[in-house]
């Protein structure tokens, strides 16, 4: 099973990217190729491949949580471009329709 045009379009404009015609040929390819590999790995037989690793068992290294201050928001929005009521100021990135 292929990836369509289509698709490859709609992933586009979800990422927000203009892509050439022949660009949008390239990745239908790429992802393509990905989605039959992935088949071709889901027909393996699974259950017959023997674990060769575990990692090391009962070995966590979890730190204690110690309470700290927060840092001063002067000193984290300090290099900020804008600011308004303690919070940074950005751009709209998501359109809507």
């Amino acid at each position: 099973m292929g990836v369509t045009r289509k698709e490859v379009e709609h992933i586009a404009h979800l990422a927000n990217l203009s892509l050439s015609s022949e660009e949008i040929q390239r990745y239908q390819d790429h992802l393509s190729n990905i989605i039959q590999y992935f088949d071709i790995l889901q027909k393996l037989p699974a259950e017959q491949i023997t674990q060769s690793w575990t990692g090391p068992k009962n070995q966590l290294s979890l730190r204690e949580d110690k309470r700290h201050r927060s840092l001063p928001a002067a000193s984290a929005l300090g290099n900020a471009r804008e600011t308004k009521n303690q919070q940074f100021v950005v751009p709209r990135v998501i359109e809507s329709e």
